[in-house]
């Protein structure tokens, strides 16, 4: 096992390129798997998906804030509004 992500290996290249991708499970599932593999293969990049994906879930548990519930009915209002007036002008959306 070589350490490719210092060398920048086009594999570490393209894994580092796809890592929040990856992380959200968004590529498509040959993409997916390929990264994985090399992930298997590279401690330095299975080091910073790592770090990456548990710095995700501590922003996902830490940054949570509460909508106020005026805000909420305000932004609500808004959307029905828009959407209302988009309909009866034949769905098109005005700049």
């Amino acid at each position: 096992m070589t350490d490719e992500a210092e060398t920048g290996s086009p594999g570490c290249q393209e894994a580092l390129r796809s890592m929040y991708e990856f992380l959200d499970h968004e590529l498509p599932t040959a993409s997916q798997q390929h990264v994985q593999q090399h992930l298997d293969d590279c401690m330095p990049c299975l080091e910073a998906f790592e770090f990456e994906a548990e710095l995700k879930q501590v922003i996902a548990k830490c940054c949570r804030d509460e909508v106020p519930a005026d805000l909420y009915v305000k932004v609500k209002m808004q959307l029905k509004a828009e959407i209302e007036g988009n309909s009866s002008r034949g769905g098109i959306p005005q700049a």
